[in-house]
């Protein structure tokens, strides 16, 4: 992990606790898991249309739709939350081909306006560059 990252690993740890499960980044060209190998791991061993690489290229898609809804929509689209049957996602937007992606487990419960606007503050305190 880059220096970047690790002092907005160390404020999921603290902020979120025990229910984070996996971050990981995203840029244009490719994806690192930041936190959380061995959930990962499993996460993506437990089906057989689920892979890091699906979850890359669905991150790029979703990061260049917020973008370009921006554009028409004349607003900011900070981030995307995910609720599924098994956690929560936060992708959180860095810019149209960058983000970040913080999985949590179901009984986490976060305020998800105030947790965004945390994560871009602490990620810009981590000299991330943020949108």
């Amino acid at each position: 992990m880059t220096g970047k990252y690790e002092g907005f690993v160390a404020f999921l740890e603290e902020r979120v606790g025990d229910g984070l499960e996996i971050v990981m980044e995203f840029d244009r060209d490719s994806y690192r898991i930041l936190y959380g190998e061995d959930a990962a791991d499993e996460y993506f061993a437990g089906a057989e249309d689920r892979s890091a690489e699906g979850v890359y290229e669905e991150a790029l898609f979703e990061a260049e739709q917020a973008y370009l809804d921006s554009m028409a929509y004349e607003h900011t689209t900070y981030a995307d939350v995910m609720v599924t049957d098994i956690g929560v996602g936060y992708q959180v937007f860095l810019s149209e081909r960058r983000s970040v992606l913080i999985w949590t487990n179901g009984e986490t419960d976060l305020s998800v306006p105030s947790f965004v606007d945390d994560c871009r503050d602490r990620l810009r305190e981590c000299g991330v560059k943020v949108k």
